[in-house]
């Protein structure tokens, strides 16, 4: 789940955006794997995810808490709004996966989100390669 894409950042900006995620005290989500979907529509697939239900205003109220934090301490992100998704994949060449993702039904699986990770992708020839670089709790 992206909560902010922030592009490139110096080592002095990595500090400043971890000291800003570990400030941030909300209690643990309670989130549950819903359906299916992709971006930005079945016949032209780019992106493959599954939403998510549970305590859907507590993640939008951390995902904007993130968004005005970073803000503050003046950090660039992208101005995309948040939405509540995990990302199962990247399409390479957009299809049309319509008949495809009508007959999968994911299994419901509930989840406790208990901490934000801050995420480098790196992208080569054999697509994005994520490193985590920090972790932050949420108490």
């Amino acid at each position: 789940m992206t909560f902010a894409f922030l592009g490139s950042v110096t080592h002095n900006q990595l500090e400043i955006i971890h000291k800003t995620l570990n400030k941030i005290t909300l209690r643990p989500i309670k989130l549950e794997l819903n359906q299916l979907g992709c971006f930005p529509n079945p016949e032209r697939v780019r992106i493959i995810f599954i939403d998510l239900q549970g305590d859907l205003k507590e993640l939008n109220s951390l995902a904007k808490l993130i968004r005005k934090n970073l803000n503050k301490q003046k950090i660039w992100l992208d101005d995309k709004p948040f939405v509540a998704h995990v990302t199962l994949g990247r399409v390479r060449k957009r299809s049309n996966l319509t008949h495809v993702l009508k007959g999968v039904k994911p299994k419901k699986l509930e989840f406790l989100a208990q901490e934000i990770t801050l995420n480098q992708s790196t992208l080569g020839h054999s697509g994005p390669k994520y490193t985590q670089l920090k972790i932050c709790r949420l108490t």
